[in-house]
């Protein structure tokens, strides 16, 4: 074991080299089987503007941060060492840049990953399975996956993704997917950027039962969407799923016409608040969603463009999209619509269960309110968002449960009360199991 006096000549001597003037000549890869090196060279490329031992390690460290960021490499190791070849100075000057090597150890990942699982949530059961390959056709951390689930509601039902990174950044990528299920068809494409995405998608909407309604059939066919969508967040909550103390606020705008057949404005907004109490043993939480759908044009919305409302992860005691207008079974969404809730978490009364599940489990008691209603062409937008709030048509529940909050997603089974609901409302009294990672 090394005494102060040697770890302080090491630090001394690691001060000294950090600050030493350097010039790196080379970056090398090792470990590469299935990727190609431009994606590590991409990543690597601030090494190279390194002036110091000190800026070149950071920048080495930060390049392999972005480089685990792809998904393609299971760990990824950085070495700095001298060049082989080192020109002598005409004078020994001891300021003089040294030149340097950095070296990337990489392991990649398995190419091919398969998963597969049973999916419960929003009254709904489904088997699915995942494959994935890593690098699958340039060796650019590009990823083809594959997805087919079964379940109750489709009796089948498969999704082809394509993700490409550009020149290896993770932040910048395109997307491409196909998609087919009996209900719709679609096929759309996404160009990924940190805070703005455009996106391109063909709907297409087949396999419409005879008896269906004749709202939803005259809105058969291709559909094509281009549009450019801004989401402005911020986030101050300790847990994503079931924070503690912290705000979210959320915005998210949408304009499309840009090409296609849809032309809207579409905003939306989320915010929520939360605070604990008595040493975390009682957390108080409040949520507000609203959004509006503006067309352009004067054209009337697409069912598949509007907001629906109802459900265990939204307006808790309504069935999933059960809050608003429907027409032969077939909910028909809103152009506008405003949610609310408030919620009381508290730990478990008896002690096995603290100290079995700790703050994983608690105690849920909530109230929730909303409304939804659609905008007619000819309609003037004001008055219609001021009738979300008349008091006779929002609808209002109530109801005490369990939370469940694990890593990955929430999980609620709670007792639902709805006492104010329009006619076209699909309700009921009982308990409701919600999961996911977003409830109001």
């Amino acid at each position: 074991m090394a005494t102060n006096e040697e770890r302080a000549k090491y630090q001394r001597a690691f001060a000294e080299s950090a600050t030493r003037p350097v010039i790196v000549d080379h970056v090398h890869v090792d470990g590469l089987t299935f990727t190609n090196p431009e994606t590590v060279t991409y990543a690597s490329k601030a090494v190279f503007e390194a002036k110091t031992v000190a800026e070149a390690l950071q920048a080495a460290s930060a390049s392999a941060v972005e480089l685990q960021r792809l998904g393609i490499f299971k760990s990824i190791e950085v070495t700095v060492d001298a060049a082989p070849y080192q020109p002598p100075p005409q004078v020994h000057d001891p300021s003089s840049p040294q030149h340097i090597e950095v070296t990337f150890n990489v392991t990649e990942s398995s190419r091919l990953a398969a998963s597969s699982g049973t999916l419960i949530g929003n009254a709904e059961v489904d088997w699915e399975t995942n494959a994935t390959l890593r690098n699958a056709l340039f060796g650019r951390a590009e990823k083809l996956s594959l997805n087919y689930a079964v379940g109750m509601r489709n009796k089948a039902a498969y999704m082809l993704d394509y993700i490409q990174p550009i020149s290896g950044d993770p932040d910048r990528f395109i997307h491409s997917s196909s998609a087919h299920q009996r209900r719709p068809r679609s096929l759309h494409s996404q160009l990924g950027l940190p805070v703005m995405v455009y996106i391109a998608c063909n709907t297409r909407l087949l396999n419409i039962p005879f008896r269906a309604s004749m709202l939803v059939r005259e809105q058969a066919g291709h559909s094509l969407l281009s549009s450019i969508k801004h989401v402005l967040t911020h986030d101050t909550r300790n847990d994503t799923h079931l924070a503690t103390q912290g705000k979210l606020v959320e915005w998210t705008q949408e304009f499309a016409g840009i090409g296609g057949d849809a032309k809207f404005i579409k905003s939306h907004v989320q915010a929520q608040f939360n605070q604990a109490f008595f040493n975390e043993n009682l957390i108080v939480s409040a949520s507000l969603w609203g959004g509006l759908l503006s067309m352009l044009g004067g054209t009337e919305s697409r069912i598949s463009d509007r907001f629906f409302l109802g459900g265990p992860n939204s307006l808790r005691g309504f069935t999933v999209r059960g809050a608003g207008p429907h027409d032969k079974g077939a909910y028909l969404g809103g152009d506008a619509y405003v949610a609310g809730a408030a919620h009381v978490y508290s730990t478990m009364p008896f002690k096995f269960l603290r100290d079995t599940f700790g703050r994983s489990l608690l105690l849920h008691g909530f109230a929730s309110a909303g409304n939804i209603t659609q905008i007619a062409p000819d309609q003037f937008v004001v008055p219609r968002l001021l009738s979300l709030f008349q008091p006779g048509s929002m609808r209002y529940s109530v109801g005490a449960g369990v939370v469940f909050r694990s890593g990955m997603a929430r999980l609620e089974l709670n007792y639902c009360v709805p006492f104010s609901a329009a006619g076209t409302d699909n309700f009921r009294a009982g308990f409701q199991v919600g999961l996911g990672v977003s409830f109001l």
